[in-house]
């Protein structure tokens, strides 16, 4: 083995190879402007090889399914616990959601079940509608697609 090899040592920093040119000043193009360090940085960002990988593994969580129907003791139990909530009652409340789609396993299927938590915003007998949440965020339910509902 050659004696002059150069060799990397925690202990010993006995290269020279760049002696020369180590103290010299940063060349700056005269020609070209220098590039920003937010552009420089964009170099080294995450590349998304995959493009739109993220939106199928967040639906593929969405287990679609198609609508249980209710027996009439049920929907009894759901109409009574609708009757006797107020306005910002804390509620949690299982609903169908419709979103016709693949069921993941080669079928077809008419939506999905979702459950949410949260304050009552607003009952609408008339309309048989449910706004629960908060006043940015709220979701307005169907009475006819709760399947089950908890007054906490």
């Amino acid at each position: 083995m050659d004696n002059k090899a150069h060799r990397y040592d925690d202990n010993c920093y006995d290269d020279n190879r760049y002696d020369d040119i180590i103290n010299l000043p940063h060349h700056v193009s005269s020609k070209r402007p220098q590039m920003s360090l937010l552009n420089r940085a964009a170099q080294f960002s995450p590349f998304a090889a995959l493009t739109g990988y993220e939106d199928q593994i967040t639906s593929a969580g969405h287990r679609r399914c198609n609508r249980i129907l209710l027996s009439e003791e049920e929907k009894e139990q759901i109409n009574e616990t609708l009757s006797g909530l107020k306005k910002h009652d804390f509620i949690t409340v299982t609903y169908f959601y419709e979103d016709p789609g693949t069921d993941g396993a080669g079928g077809f299927a008419d939506g999905e079940y979702r459950t949410v938590s949260g304050n009552i915003i607003s009952i609408v007998p008339a309309y048989q509608r449910l706004r629960i949440g908060e006043d940015q965020n709220w979701v307005e339910i169907d009475f006819n697609d709760i399947s089950s509902l908890t007054l906490s």
